[in-house]
This record gives structure tokens, sequence and C-alpha cells, in this order.
């Protein structure tokens, strides 16, 4: 029998840890417990080192530096090309360009700061906040010189606003701030922006109003006559560019601004010898202006209203009245276009303003349609109250009983008609339907101008009534021809055209014109044109 036999490796693997004495000191040594299977390692296995800490944050930090840099550089790439595009966007022609007449038939731009170059230090100075429509704005000048006059100021004119969409009154902070948005400086490409693209917010209202200077409307120099202090035009009413050019400081100027547009009255009697105002909430003695405020720069708000100054002393109310009646028309194309209308009518006839459309007037439009259908009849053609009963009664529903139906018992005798029929003439301009035929209806055919609010006239059920009874019924558009000139008329400030906003007072130039007016209760365009433009031309011709 062979004997057992047990191997090195496995004798020392069962075996015990021994003790063994090295360099002097003791050593527990542990048993060899790896196989005889395995290969001697001939060197140390790799470990994966990590770089030293500092180094690792260098190179992160350079990149998010190259980063930063790359972001930086694509974002004033991309502003500089923003800006590019938008700076020559659409051609970027500049007005001058387009509009260099300086013929007179073009609205000047405002040469009225040369005279502030030099402004005298010890001058005062008076302006207001206009707002509304023409005439309104009208009003605010008329009552502006007069308490300039009053107060001793130079009164600051702005100019007029001319369009569809008027500023509506608001308080005097807002109305200022709505005041100076509206200029349109650095506008100008809103003239050329292409059909094609989105027409930029800036420009949504830019064709709906343009500025011109008033000088330029009416005989400034005559309407200012009157005044010690000549008044100043500005283009820009900010208290900024007035503090500028003006050479102001803040103590220099003085504000009484309005939170409703019936908060002041001004009057020159003192406020002990007045009864308190129904329309206005505060009554002004004008000489407590003059007290209370010292500063160099008066600025009112608004100052519409034909009561907004209460005159008692009889030269100052008749210096205003003069006032009034120096706002005519000066303007020599207006003046050629409307009596180029006047000569084409050839007969004489009668203006009527009918407005219909906005507020007040549109709440009463069908009684203001009949008031002035009733005063057309009964007072300028002259028929008598049981006539006129009858006229309405056949004109008026014609589908009940029509012409045929008219009772001419009811009529005076024909030679009574003869004066109705001075307004008639051998020529007539073409009118829009055939004339009356009946003997009692032909002082009816005689023209009549009719300016009126309305879009489309031939369309509007109310106004029917007026194109029934009178066949020869004509209005502006009516007259192509004469309005031709206007469309060489631009406004070199903003590029506009101006014959949309010159047609207004041609049509109040041509209604001046006519031989009687009829206009609607309450509206200040008629009262214009029936107080001023209709005494002013008919004084003139006779």
């Amino acid at each position: 029998m062979v004997p057992f036999r047990v191997t090195a490796a496995a004798y020392h693997a069962n075996a015990s840890p021994s003790v063994s004495l090295e360099r002097g000191a003791y050593r527990l040594r542990a048993p060899q417990t790896r196989s005889h299977l395995e290969p001697e390692p001939t060197h140390p296995p790799p470990r994966n080192r990590r770089p030293p800490q500092g180094t690792y944050l260098m190179r992160i930090s350079l990149s998010v530096l190259v980063l930063i840099v790359l972001l930086t550089f694509a974002c004033l790439s991309c502003f500089a090309l923003a800006y590019h595009l938008y700076s020559t966007r659409w051609g970027a022609r500049s007005v001058d360009q387009l509009y260099r007449s300086t013929d007179w038939l073009q609205v000047n731009a405002f040469p009225y700061d040369a005279p502030l170059l030099q402004p005298n230090l010890e001058e005062r100075y008076m302006t207001y906040l206009p707002h509304s429509g023409f005439h309104n704005q009208r009003i605010s000048l008329e009552n502006a010189l007069m308490l300039s006059y009053l107060l001793n100021r130079t009164l600051i004119i702005p100019p007029v606003r001319l369009g569809r969409k008027p500023l509506r009154y608001m308080n005097s902070t807002t109305l200022s701030e709505n005041i100076n948005l509206g200029h349109k400086e650095g506008l100008q490409y809103c003239l050329i922006v292409p059909t094609t693209l989105v027409v930029p917010p800036e420009c949504f209202d830019y064709f709906d109003y343009t500025y011109i200077p008033w000088n330029w409307l009416v005989n400034l120099t005559q309407l200012v006559s009157f005044l010690p202090l000549k008044p100043i035009q500005l283009w820009g009413m900010s208290l900024e560019q007035m503090q500028s050019k003006l050479k102001l400081n803040t103590m220099d100027m003085n504000l009484l601004l309005d939170d409703s547009p019936y908060q002041y009255q001004f009057q020159d009697l003192p406020l002990a010898e007045l009864k308190p105002s129904n329309k206005y909430l505060k009554q002004i003695f004008i000489q407590d202006l003059t007290t209370n405020f010292t500063g160099r720069l008066l600025q009112l708000g608004t100052l519409f209203g034909s009561s907004r100054l209460l005159l008692r002393n009889v030269t100052t109310a008749s210096l205003h009245k003069t006032v009034r009646q120096n706002m005519v028309f000066s303007n020599p194309l207006l003046i050629s276009i409307a009596l180029s209308i006047r000569d084409k009518i050839s007969s004489p006839y009668i203006g009527v303003q009918l407005r219909i459309s906005e507020g007040i007037f549109e709440t009463n439009s069908i009684s203001n349609v009949y008031e002035i259908w009733w005063k057309l009849v009964h007072v300028c053609y002259g028929y008598s109250e049981a006539e006129s009963k009858e006229l309405e009664r056949v004109l008026l529903h014609p589908n009940d009983v029509g012409v045929r139906g008219l009772n001419s018992s009811l009529f005076r005798p024909q030679y009574q008609l003869d004066n109705r029929f001075q307004l008639l003439t051998a020529r007539r301009p073409a009118c829009r339907r055939g004339l009356h035929t009946n003997l009692l209806l032909l002082p009816l055919n005689a023209p009549l101008y009719l300016s009126t609010d309305v879009e489309d006239p031939s369309a509007e059920r109310l106004l029917s009534i007026f194109f029934r009874t009178f066949p020869c019924v004509l209005m502006l558009p009516d007259f192509a021809d004469e309005l031709k000139p206007l469309q060489a008329l631009h406004n070199p400030d903003d590029g506009l055209g101006l014959t949309k906003f010159m047609l207004p007072f041609l049509d109040a130039m041509v209604m001046g014109h006519a031989s009687r007016t009829v206009t609607t209760r309450g509206s200040t365009f008629g009262t214009f044109v029936e107080d001023v433009l209709w005494r002013s031309l008919h004084q003139q011709r006779g």
C-alpha cells in the first residue's frame, strides 16, 4: 500500500498562521491560499488614476468661457443683423425725397423755432391742450387768444390735428401724454410699407390723421393783430420740449390741470358778482390767474366750449366776437375750389348740413331730419303750414298716395308762388333724378347742396326724404373735376395726401356761398358755417 502524501501547498493551506521574527519584530503571517494553477503575477495590475483637482477645474472653466464667448458673439450678431434689417427695411426713403415741392400748394413745415433761439428770459407764456375735432380745436384757440390777451402772456399755439379719429377729451395728464405720442417723428417709413407685408403696429393709425399749422388754414396775422405779444407756434408741445426751447426751470412752470371737460370757467368780473354756473364746476376770476400763477409758463387743460369764457366787459366781449369772425378759411387753393363749385352749381342754392352719425346726433337723428326738412319746405321754399303738411303727406309717404294724390286745393293760387321761382335759373347742374313736373312742386327743383357725416348718403334711409322731395340734391363728390387740384396737395411733414382732410373745409365753404343755410341743432360745424363763413362771404359779396 502506497502511503498517503500531502503536498506542500495543501499543507500550507491548512496550516495555522505562524509567527516569524523579521528584523527584530514579530509579524503575523497568513498562510498561502493561491491555487497552484494561477500564474505568478509579474507586475501589479494598472489602476485608473484621476488627474489633479486643479487641472480638472481649469478644463471645465475654459469650456464654459468658450461657450459664453460664442453665445455673446451670436447675440451681438443677431442684434446687429436685426438693426440693419430694421433701419434699411422697405427702402428707407425720406419724405423729403418723395415731396420736394416748395409750391404754395404744399403745407410748409413748422419754421417757428427760429424766434426761440434767443428766448427772452423775462417773457411769460401760456398754452393749452387741444382735443376733439377741428371746430372744438378752433373754439379752444379763440378762447386761448383772449386769455393770453387778458393775462398779457405770449400764447404758444399747438398745430391743428385733422382726421376722422380725433383725440377725445381726457384728464389733463392723460391728454398731454396722448398728444405727445401722436406725433410722427421717425415713422415716415410707414408710407412705403409694401401691401404684401404685415403693417407694423406703430403704423396702424399713421394715415388716419395729420397735423398742419394754423397759419396755413387761416390768416393768423390778421387774427392776432390785437395782441401786444405775438403768439408762437410750436410743433412739439411736451413740457420737456417747451422747457428746453424756452429756457425754463422747474419752478417756472405752472399747471392748471382738469379732470372733467367742464371743470373751469374763466370770467372777467369778480366772483361775488356772479351766480354759480350750472355747467361748470368752478369759476375762476381771470385776474386771479395773474396773482396765483407767477411762473413764466402757464399750461391750462381744455379750453373747448363756447361759454368757457364769460366776458361781461363790453370791449372785451366785442373783441372776442371779432376773433371768432376772423376764423374764416384763407387758404388760396380752398378758396379757388369752393368758388369753382359755386359757379358750377350756377343757380342760387340752399345749403343743408345734417349730422346724424355720432353720439347725441345719432340719438336725435329722426327728429333732426324731420326738423331740417320742415325748415326747408316751410321757411326756405316759402310753403305755408297747410301746404307743408300736404307735401309731407305725399312726399314722405310716396307708397301710400304718391304725388298724383296731392290735394291742390290746399295750395295758394299760382301767382303767389312767384317768389319761389326766383330760386330757379335757366342753367342748372346735372341732378340725381328727374325734376318735378307738377306746377305746385316746381320750386322744389331748385338745387340743394347737402353736407353730411354719413359715409354713403344715397344708401341712408333717413336721407331718402330729401332725395324724394328735392330732385336736385348735390354733394361734394359730385364735383370730381373741381376737386382734382387737391390731388397735388401733400403734407411734407408726414408725406400724406391731404385730399380727404380738406373735404370738410370745402363742404363748409360751399355752404357758406349758399343763398340760405339750414344746419343741425347743436353742431359746432353748422354754427360756424352760419355765424362765421356765411356772414363773411356774403358781406364780401355785398
